[in-house]
């Protein structure tokens, strides 16, 4: 252990270390993309591939845009939901089926809320990237552990979309980007963001109160994670895949927006059960 933090932190060493461990994390990826290198932690994730094919979903996020009242229409959703959304479990019958987590300053801040939640059967399903959450956290028994890829192209452009989240997901800025290939992967045809504001710059700038320097972080970088946004598009729309903005306001306009409440009537009107979605299943 020594002799390896030694030669990364050397600096005649450190650029063979980084070159080194970026081939070892693309052969790993490439292994579990062929089924060859099969790691037992990962294996819950692998169980969601096309659980939901053809069907669709929410992307819940925490922008100042989203009420109480959007959840209350959500509750025969299935719904991916993320970090602070967790403060709010008081106030709404609503409960996300997927709650994901890949900051360490966010995992760090939440951690407390996020056991309550486990504990009394709010979060039934908990996902959590592999090194920045479940290397330095002891984090909650049976958690889906996916692959986190977080090494950005210095050329925006370049950023990389997985539709394998048992081989990697790849960052883009912001969770949401994450869950966007979780939910490529479960098979979903129909993704609805929700609360995506993508707007830092007000006084407020969540759902819920969050009381670390995340926000500010994720100003800085608002132009990239509109990049990522872009990339998501490209990516669903060469596979036939729509992703709409169901957000109210904000500055997100890579995504035809559309209204929840048409979105929420329209499903009420074609009479779709949940079950013919494996809705039930979860």
């Amino acid at each position: 252990m020594f002799l390896r933090a030694f030669l990364k932190e050397n600096s005649f060493t450190r650029p063979f270390m980084v070159q080194l461990w970026k081939i070892r994390l693309f052969l790993s990826i490439f292994l579990r993309r062929m089924d060859l290198y099969k790691p037992a932690e990962y294996n819950s994730i692998k169980g969601f591939k096309n659980k939901y094919a053809g069907g669709r979903c929410f992307i819940v996020c925490t922008g100042p845009s989203l009420t109480l009242d959007d959840l209350d229409k959500l509750k025969s959703e299935v719904c991916l939901s993320m970090n602070t959304i967790v403060k709010i479990f008081g106030e709404t019958e609503w409960r996300p089926t997927y709650y994901g987590v890949t900051d360490d300053a966010a995992y760090a801040e939440l951690e407390p809320y996020i056991y309550r939640a486990i504990e009394s059967s709010d979060l039934p399903h908990v996902l959590l990237s592999d090194d920045n959450i479940c290397k330095p956290f002891k984090v909650p028994e049976s958690p889906h552990i996916y692959p986190f890829h977080c090494i950005y192209s210095s050329k925006r452009h370049n950023l990389k979309f997985s539709d394998n989240a048992y081989a990697t997901v790849y960052g883009g800025y912001t969770i949401t980007y994450v869950l966007i290939q979780i939910a490529v992967y479960m098979g979903f045809k129909e993704i609805y963001l929700l609360g995506c504001d993508c707007d830092y710059s007000g006084e407020k700038t969540r759902f819920a109160a969050y009381e670390s320097k995340e926000a500010e972080r994720h100003f800085k970088g608002e132009a990239a994670m509109v990049e990522a946004y872009k990339r998501a598009k490209e990516y669903a729309d060469s596979r036939g895949i729509k992703i709409y903005n169901a957000t109210r306001g904000g500055k997100l306009e890579v995504f035809e927006r559309v209204d929840l409440n048409d979105v929420a009537r329209a499903r009420k009107n074609t009479g779709v059960k949940e079950k013919e979605y494996g809705y039930a299943d979860v």
